[in-house]
């Protein structure tokens, strides 16, 4: 479980430095340009799906043991947005696979709060999402320092020749086949390696704002600042071979269209219970950028809301 957070938390910051930086040079500015007009954009429709496959071995293993390991073996999130910020709505249509259980999720947001709808609980949840925010607030000052540190980092390797590359294609959609600019990232596993080290080293001298972070997102309190960053390390040195690559396209109106990040892992030497192979797959589309919504949010009366703490008994006896 250690590991499995230990990943997520790099994979995270490998999306965070994606989000804010972009390519080399002139690249380097057309990308920053696109990312910023894409990330106002108030209302459209986006889709977001993250797979996570795993290989693990298994030779020695009791079948209790290889049993638990199949839960683990694909780890999915998709969602449909329909949003309009200035309505201060959206609907999102969301799918999970978490331990080899699917879910699907109604998620209904208008101004300070969010109905869910999940298909075990005949009703509702309601969020606060003012006091959502609240609770998981922190510090930003340390935060900003780790991201502009880190954010250098990533720069100086997109800067790199030959790291990345960008060229005018052609994109098939629903609509047709449209013009975009196509930017791709690909640096050499030294080059990943070494950035990966740097990282680190820059989130260990950030421990005292990390550590309060990964304290509150602990909720069982198994684990600690130290722990995490060891989880990381081995997690990497214990993979023999380590492949990123993202590609991302442009329209002509400035705003990216299709993203996706892939990143490989492969342990040629595993021990038993340990990952052999695994592929991180992130990716998302933005469409009708800036176009009117149809955005209908039900009418859900106080009988239909479901109160937390029955919502998770009952999501509970469902398991």
């Amino acid at each position: 479980m250690k590991k499995k957070l230990a990943m997520k938390f790099m994979i995270g910051l490998l999306i965070m430095m994606m989000l804010s930086v972009g390519c080399s040079t002139n690249a380097l500015l057309d990308y920053n340009n696109a990312v910023g007009k894409t990330e106002d954009i108030t209302r459209g429709r986006m889709s977001l799906s993250i797979k996570v496959d795993n290989t693990f071995s298994t030779d020695g293993l009791s079948e209790e043991a290889i049993s638990n390991l199949k839960n683990f073996e694909k780890i999915e999130m998709s969602m449909i947005s329909s949003f309009d910020n200035n309505q201060i709505k959206s609907v999102n249509d969301v799918y999970m696979n978490l331990g080899g259980m699917g879910i699907d999720a109604m998620i209904y947001s208008i101004e300070d709060y969010a109905y869910i709808r999940l298909p075990m609980i005949n009703g509702y949840i309601k969020i606060n999402l003012d006091a959502l925010d609240m609770s998981m607030s922190m510090d930003s000052s340390g935060t900003e320092s780790l991201i502009r540190r880190v954010t250098k980092e990533w720069t100086d390797l997109l800067e790199t020749e030959n790291v990345v590359k960008g060229e005018k294609s052609i994109m098939t959609t629903e609509d047709g086949e449209v013009k975009v600019t196509k930017f791709t990232v690909s640096p050499t596993e030294d080059q990943l390696r070494l950035l990966l080290k740097k990282i680190i080293a820059i989130v260990r001298s950030e421990k005292e704002v990390l550590a309060d972070f990964i304290q509150f997102a602990d909720t069982d309190g198994g684990l600690d600042f130290d722990t995490l960053v060891r989880g990381i390390e081995q997690e990497i040195e214990e993979m023999e071979k380590i492949t990123f690559n993202s590609v991302a396209f442009i329209d002509i109106d400035g705003y990216i269209v299709k993203e996706s990040i892939e990143i490989h892992f492969e342990n040629y030497d595993p021990k038993p219970g340990q990952v052999i192979k695994r592929t991180v797959v992130i990716s998302q589309e933005n469409w009708d950028n800036e176009m009117e919504q149809n955005i209908v949010i039900p009418d859900i009366a106080p009988e239909d809301l479901v109160d937390l703490n029955e919502a998770e008994d009952l999501f509970r006896n469902f398991r």
